[in-house]
């Protein structure tokens, strides 16, 4: 026997084992009603009474949905344990008569709730797509912006109001429109929470801006407080910027622009440097000049003593005289320029250490004195502070300091003053002879 030939052979006896099953079941079943006592009488009243249970067509709501469905399953059952039985001529016209009326009920019913379903259907297509169309109002993603939160909320709010059907039907009929509506959901959240990080970030920054004084009253030394503010504006981005209160930022905006100005004024004014002169007076005085220097309000002059220079003098004005420097061989000064800008004391770089040389040198004279009035040999009368010289040592005009009689100058000559030799004048006899005759150290100074 081919292969062909012994399928053909299986598939004819499963198709008979299947109808024999069929028929074994029926059979079962009908017999099983038999047993239970049910004649077909009896059986038709209970189908009957199952659809006399449906409320009228015109009461008919679709919760009753159930109530049909199972008048249908037991005229169902009627006509599969009796179909024979109601064809035939066993039953009564009355019995007959019952059922067929019965039966049109049922089908009233079943017409009416496909009809009640329908209209269900269609109501929740019709609430799920108006949903739908507020979602696609909604731009996508990549574009959406915090503006278009009104229109995400609206779609949300439309989708949360909508029963649990609607939800099922708008989910499974249209899920791209929905997952679109999930995403705008979670990127307006997300850019809400990025404005409120933007707004606090802007917050601290407006702070530090009204901790800085009015423009008018601005000075240097509010210069860190600024600049603090300045770079914590500038740390935040584009985006958060506008949260800074407009008049913040224009307030910021010209206290940047003033404290730009003032430390212009501030470096340039350090980097001046007073330019430095040196002169001497009739009586030896030093005086010390030097030129303007731009916005200086006053000028500090400086001596040197030994190795360092030590301060003599804050003056407003552009000279100076130091009195009596017969003293020193050196007379070394610098001067610095100070004034106040933006309420900050601010200095200039010290000028260029000027030296001004007094003394020529020192020796040890034979000094003598005189009195008596009269005019020395230069015209100028006789007085103390002017003195006797031999004018081929010490010319006449020269500055002398004789230790122990001062400072002096050379007026006059006289026979027996010859070579290194003093001849100092005082108002007294009782002077002179105090004095005597010394040999004092003395100091040619010009």
């Amino acid at each position: 026997m081919n292969n062909g030939a012994a399928k053909i052979i299986k598939d004819v006896l499963i198709g008979v084992l299947a109808v024999a099953l069929i028929f074994t079941m029926t059979f079962t079943s009908r017999v099983t009603a038999l047993d239970e006592g049910l004649d077909v009488d009896t059986a038709v009243d209970k189908v009957v009474e199952a659809i006399e249970q449906i409320p009228a067509v015109e009461k008919l709501k679709r919760t009753d949905r159930e109530k049909v469905e199972y008048a249908r399953s037991e005229y169902n059952d009627l006509q599969n344990y009796y179909g024979e039985v109601l064809q035939s001529d066993e039953i009564s016209d009355e019995t007959s008569s019952k059922l067929e009326t019965a039966y049109g009920t049922l089908v009233a019913a079943e017409n009416r709730i496909k009809e009640l379903q329908e209209q269900y259907i269609s109501a929740i297509k019709k609430e799920a797509l108006a949903v739908v169309a507020k979602i696609k109002k909604i731009p996508a993603r990549s574009k959406l912006k915090l503006k278009h939160s009104t229109l995400v909320n609206r779609a949300k709010n439309a989708y949360g109001r909508l029963n649990k059907a609607e939800k099922n039907y708008l989910t499974t009929h249209y899920p791209k429109t929905y997952k679109k509506l999930q995403k705008a959901v979670s990127k307006i959240a997300q850019l809400k929470r990025t404005v409120r990080i933007a707004k606090l970030h802007a917050a601290k920054v407006t702070k530090l801006i009204r901790k800085i004084p009015a423009v008018k009253k601005i000075k240097y030394k509010h210069k860190k407080r600024i600049n603090k503010a300045y770079k914590a504006f500038k740390k935040l981005e584009k985006s958060e910027r506008k949260y800074v209160p407009k008049s913040k930022r224009s307030k910021l905006t010209k206290a940047v622009k003033k404290i730009k100005r003032l430390d212009k004024k501030v470096k340039a004014f350090k980097k001046s440097r007073p330019s430095l002169k040196l002169y001497t007076s009739g009586r030896l005085d030093i005086k010390v000049a030097w030129k303007k220097v731009k916005n200086a309000k006053k000028y500090i002059i400086y001596r040197k003593t030994g190795k360092k220079f030590h301060k003599i003098k804050v003056t407003s004005k552009r000279s100076f005289t130091d009195k009596n420097r017969f003293r020193t061989s050196k007379n070394v000064y610098r001067v610095k320029a100070i004034t106040t800008i933006g309420g900050k004391k601010i200095r200039s770089k010290y000028s260029k250490s000027k030296n001004k040389v007094l003394l020529k040198k020192s020796v040890i004279v034979k000094a003598t004195a005189y009195s008596g009035g009269g005019h020395c040999a230069n015209g100028m009368p006789a007085a103390v502070g002017r003195v006797a010289v031999d004018p081929r040592y010490i010319p006449l005009g020269t500055w002398l300091y004789v230790e122990g009689y001062g400072l002096c100058q050379a007026c006059d000559t006289g026979g027996a003053v010859k070579g290194w030799f003093v001849d100092v004048y005082f108002n007294s006899n009782a002077q002179c002879n105090r004095w005597g005759v010394k040999h004092p150290r003395t100091y040619i100074l010009r």
